[in-house]
């Protein structure tokens, strides 16, 4: 599996600043890169999601020990996949496979 993560991911995470009027907003920060692949969800992935009423359009695997959570977004410079879940799959901490939706840019 490791030879299979061929692109460098940036990970951005939410974080509240200053909006410099007293108040707050959140945005996305970078906050490291990982070594990683994504990939477009399977028909599985997508209809187990379905059940659970989420939807998943592409998973993004990577190495056990990145640090990536629920709802950071993952870039590869092309696709920008917004994070609803991380799984390690068998508890085996060999990777992390992490289903998301797709976010559109504007």
């Amino acid at each position: 599996m490791i030879g299979l993560f061929n692109k460098t991911l940036t990970i951005k995470r939410s974080v509240e600043v200053s909006d410099g009027q007293g108040g707050w907003v959140k945005q996305y920060q970078d906050i490291g890169q990982v070594r990683g692949r994504i990939s477009a969800a399977s028909i599985a992935e997508r209809t187990a999601a379905a059940q659970e009423h989420a939807e998943v359009s592409h998973v993004v695997f990577c190495d056990a020990n990145a640090d990536i959570k629920r709802g950071d977004l993952v870039t590869d410079g092309r696709i920008t996949i917004k994070i609803i879940g991380v799984r390690n799959p068998s508890q085996a901490d060999h990777h992390l496979e992490c289903p998301g939706v797709e976010i559109q840019n504007e």
